[in-house]
């Protein structure tokens, strides 16, 4: 092997064992890995669970169409090999596992566009420390999914035909955990048309068709079990009334946030809702109710987008707390630092360029139109340290430079 390979190979290796001890420690210090889940946790791992007994995708004893199915997919592997883990074991030792491989993968891929070990590095070792990334781990939500998945498409994409077929594959795969991505060819197209960029269409179109064929396959799995079409996720309309509603709007609490549908005044309680319309059919009705709302408050609208984008995107804790605040001032940093990189043009490889703003622009999207939170601007954070990694080591040996050339003069 040659020396600089060998040296790669260790430094992501180190970088995979440091995100391992993070994510390790940070879980015992929240109280360990047999704590008993909440939220989305618990249903993760009931759906992986019934996965890795042969049964299908269901919940309840009925096919699910709630929650995407990339995160259960990967807790089926452990579940199928360790029937009797506890559900908290199960599902946190596997994101601690999944956290330390992204972080690898995104050292790679940081090697990818800048080719040097110290950027790999950085890159690597910030995800691993990153509190929104442990903070997702520890609670089992499907981002660290997505972040493993969409980090390896991109550096298969990256490479040459036919493995970014095998990219635009797993990039098209982290759609089943994050659903809006499943725009992002058309964004990346347009985006090009805007920048007056040649399109090799021979090369594209077999890309756009192979991102699709998960969410497509998907989509068929739902129309055959709820006969709805097209029907990627039913919990979209959950999620759009949760953040468009008299309450988001006008609670300061909320503003801007998310709040579960039985908590409008007035709404019809959704165990009610399940029992009358089915999955499907409650999906419907709360997007129909979202987007009313949005309709019927055109004029008040307006300080709704804008309480969106402040829980979305400035760094600052809601409610404050000394944890909150050192999370916060660590993300406003990666944003300072990341932002700075742009305007010095650190990124040279043009698909990351398009890529990464066709990620924001679908971030912000999605906050505009659901609500504020970290959870949808993790996905664009991930690459996002990408840059202000390659930025910092650049500062780093500007000011390695400027020294030696003071010492060089000094020593005249």
């Amino acid at each position: 092997m040659p020396p600089l390979q060998k040296r790669l190979l260790f430094t992501l290796l180190g970088v995979f064992l440091f995100a391992l001890l993070v994510g390790v420690a940070f879980v015992h210090v929240s109280g360990g890995f047999a704590r008993p889940l909440q939220g989305g946790g618990s249903q993760y791992v009931g759906l992986a669970r019934s996965l890795a007994a042969g049964r299908g995708y269901l919940w309840d004893g009925a096919p699910h169409l709630g929650r995407l199915p990339l995160w259960p997919a990967v807790l089926a592997v452990p579940a199928r090999i360790f029937p009797h883990a506890s559900d908290g074991v199960l599902l946190r030792v596997t994101g601690v596992v999944v956290h330390a491989f992204t972080a690898l993968l995104l050292g790679l891929l940081a090697y990818r566009l800048w080719p040097d070990l110290r950027i790999a590095a950085l890159s690597g070792a910030f995800f691993a420390i990153y509190p929104a990334s442990l903070a997702l781990l520890d609670d089992g939500h499907s981002e660290c999914a997505f972040a493993l998945v969409a980090i390896a498409g991109l550096w298969l994409s990256l490479r040459r035909w036919p493995w970014s077929l095998a990219g635009a594959f797993l990039l098209g795969c982290s759609v089943l955990a994050y659903s809006t991505l499943i725009v992002l060819p058309f964004v990346m197209i347009a985006i090009a048309f805007a920048r007056r960029v040649s399109i090799c269409w021979k090369r594209v179109l077999p890309l756009a068709i192979v991102f699709f064929v998960p969410a497509s396959c998907w989509i068929l799995r739902n129309y055959f079990d709820s006969g709805d079409f097209p029907l990627l996720t039913a919990i979209d309309g959950e999620q759009l009334y949760g953040g468009n509603n008299p309450v988001a709007a006008n609670d300061l609490l909320y503003w801007g946030y998310w709040v579960l549908p039985d908590e409008i005044p007035g709404q019809t309680p959704k165990r009610v809702l399940f029992a009358q319309l089915g999955e499907a059919g409650m999906n419907r009705y709360y997007l129909r109710k979202g987007f009313e709302y949005a309709k019927n408050h055109a004029r008040e609208y307006p300080r709704l987008l804008v309480g969106k984008l402040v829980r979305g995107f400035v760094p600052v804790p809601w409610l404050p707390s000394i944890s909150a605040l050192l999370a916060n001032l660590i993300r406003l940093l990666l944003y300072v630092v990341a932002v700075w990189s742009v305007f010095k043009r650190r990124i040279t490889d043009s698909l990351f360029s398009n890529f990464l703003l066709a990620l924001f622009l679908t971030t912000l999207a999605n906050t505009l139109i659901y609500y504020g939170t970290f959870h949808i601007t993790f996905c664009l954070d991930i690459f996002l340290i990408l840059t202000a990694a390659a930025q910092a080591i650049h500062v780093s040996n500007f000011g390695r430079r400027r020294s030696m050339e003071t010492a060089e003069l000094t020593s005249r």
